[in-house]
């Protein structure tokens, strides 16, 4: 328990440098940067706030973990985003707050910890809430030492699964609890001036950015309807901020102001019961990962139990890739590891066997299959060598080229 408390608490530190988490960590950071050039006294609150929200998050998502697999769901960390209509509802709210951002449109930045001038309690609900969306965005990730932690957590009772989460969840949060508690840290940081309108325009193509890899995914997920029904919600989305934006604002008389208001509203709701309505009438593909190859790299088949246990059984070296779509993580060790021809050249020489398990969509079989290595997050890399006995070795959740040629060197 105690090394699992370790690894977990780190993977959460680690877990802040991590792709899909950086949007949101980006803006927060804008958020202590106003802070620091106002009250010194008040920002360690907000850091404290944030921290919390941190791990509430990773309480209720534990929580639904647990209690769903508890009823025989074969769910893993991440399960959320195997549902289009959270890739959509979370695309439409990125997408939203790029725009108000870009000055589309203004309700209520503070939301996200941005434009504090006061520290009243909007602000104190915005560290909270930024706390936790940047949980909800950082599932798609599984930092070094977190897959294995994750694993153990969900072989324990629930009170003990909930106390490794809340040590990934501090892990997580401990970078800006000390940036709040040392605000002094943030004193060479220029005074405010024009560079912070176009630093928080540029967080704002950051957002953009994460729904155009979110749209990726639903692309994968579930093919180009769910596309085109998500540019659909997001056309109207758009529309509706700059209604509200364009005659919404104060300086307007009353009645445009309110005109501005129901139109903006109506155009809200139908954009997103069309979510939520087209969404629910999406059917997942039911082969997201097939037989591709790696930019010259290596070949996979796709990965069944049927196919695995008939190349053990010949004593065939297998190599078996869990991966997902909107694992970040994944994605990168395809281009990076994967797509290396030195490391396909080695497989050939070999005659390993390459197998993608892909976790994109919900799939028991595969998830029961990670259960049965005490794991419930992707990546994680199996590697056995020849011969029907030969015993397995696992890759880390960051990989290299030169780390997959060592590896299989020593089977």
């Amino acid at each position: 328990m105690a090394v699992a408390l370790i690894f977990a608490f780190a993977g959460g530190i680690i877990l802040n440098l991590m792709p899909c988490v950086f949007p949101v960590i980006s803006i927060k950071i804008m958020g202590f940067v106003r802070q620091a050039e106002e009250d010194h006294t008040q920002v360690w609150k907000h850091g404290a706030l944030f921290a919390f929200g941190v791990v509430v998050s990773f309480w209720v998502l534990a929580g639904l973990l647990i209690a769903l697999r508890a009823g025989g769901e074969q769910l893993g960390w991440g399960f959320h985003l195997q549902s289009p209509i959270f890739l959509i509802a979370m695309s439409v709210l990125f997408f939203l707050l790029g725009l108000n951002l870009f000055g589309v449109f203004e309700v209520g930045t503070s939301w996200m910890g941005l434009g504090q001038k006061s520290m009243g309690k909007s602000s104190w609900t915005g560290s909270f809430f930024s706390g936790a969306l940047a949980t909800v965005i950082a599932t798609p990730c599984t930092a070094p030492f977190m897959g294995a932690a994750l694993g153990y957590a969900l072989t324990l009772t629930a009170l003990e699964a909930l106390l490794i989460f809340t040590f990934l969840g501090l892990g997580m949060a401990s970078p800006y609890v000390l940036l709040s508690v040392f605000p002094q840290w943030l004193s060479k940081i220029p005074k405010p001036g024009p560079w912070m309108e176009t630093l928080k325009q540029a967080m704002g193509w950051l957002l953009v950015a994460t729904v155009v890899w979110l749209a990726w995914v639903l692309n994968i997920m579930a093919g180009g309807d769910a596309v085109i029904l998500l540019i659909g919600v997001l056309f109207l989305i758009g529309l509706a901020a700059w209604i509200l934006g364009r005659w919404g604002a104060i300086a307007r008389d009353f009645p445009v102001r309110l005109t501005a208001k129901i139109v903006a509203s109506l155009l809200m709701l139908s954009a997103l019961s069309t979510g939520v309505i087209g969404a629910a009438s999406l059917a997942p593909l039911e082969d997201v990962g097939g037989n591709v190859a790696s930019q010259g790299g290596v070949q996979w088949e796709s990965f069944t139990v049927e196919r695995f246990e008939a190349l053990r059984a010949e004593g065939t070296p297998v190599f078996v890739n869990f991966t997902a779509a909107w694992c970040l993580s994944c994605q990168v060790n395809e281009r990076v590891a994967f797509s290396s021809s030195r490391v396909r050249a080695a497989f050939e020489e070999r005659g390993i066997v390459a197998l993608k398990a892909d976790w994109t969509n919900r799939d028991d079989v595969i998830g029961g299959v990670l259960a049965e290595y005490g794991r419930n997050s992707v990546p994680f890399y199996v590697l056995y060598g020849e011969g029907p006995d030969a015993d397995y070795t696992t890759l880390p959740e960051i990989l290299r080229p030169g780390m997959v040629l060592d590896a299989l060197e020593k089977i």
